[in-house]
């Protein structure tokens, strides 16, 4: 779909892309939180680099995944918990923050707190259904690998990687697999 796009594109001036965050610092004033303009297919490269580096299953149903970067609003959701709607500050802070990420994502890692929380919540999913504690779990891991992508992470299991943590990783992911199918078959709720 992105070729398509690129096909449209040229590298004239006319075909430039803004990106630009925008915030109301008091009512009747905005700020600028964040600009920068890039060439069209510069622009497509930098949004294919990102869904390529987070790519991960992601949940967001009972009956809906796929694989692919999260959003930066599912992000922030994740992170912190809550239904976020287009009003919450927090919310914005925090698509702020992940934009430079995204269109800089040479120089500007993604925040450490932000990976953090994400990877803390999916680790507490007690609280939540079993979607949405896979939709945090995919965010997370997403997250996780785009922060260390030197390490080339992939989402098979890797046979030939026999360290300690990656097996004892692996078995406790077994046993909840196990737990996970023994709630099903009993028809209880997870």
């Amino acid at each position: 779909m992105m070729s398509g796009y690129a096909g449209r594109f040229t590298d004239d001036e006319a075909n430039r892309v803004i990106i630009m965050a925008i915030d109301s610092a008091t009512p009747g004033r905005m700020a600028i939180r964040y600009y920068r303009e890039l060439k069209g297919s510069e622009f497509l490269e930098k949004i294919r680099d990102w869904h390529q580096s987070c790519v991960w299953n992601q949940y967001f149903g009972i009956n809906k995944q796929f694989v692919g970067a999260p959003a930066p609003r599912d992000i922030a959701q994740a992170a912190y918990g809550k239904k976020l709607d287009t009003k919450d500050k927090l919310l914005g802070a925090t698509v702020g923050r992940l934009l430079p990420c995204i269109m800089d994502a040479d120089t500007v890692p993604i925040p450490r707190d932000l990976v953090e929380c994400c990877v803390r919540r999916a680790c507490q999913g007690v609280s939540v259904k079993f979607w949405e504690r896979s939709k945090i779990l995919g965010i997370a891991c997403a997250l996780f690998r785009h922060q260390h992508k030197e390490k080339k992470y992939t989402m098979d299991y890797e046979t030939k990687r026999n360290t300690r943590d990656y097996l004892y990783g692996s078995l406790l992911a077994i046993g909840e697999h196990i737990e996970e199918r023994a709630l099903h078959l009993a028809k209880e709720k997870t």
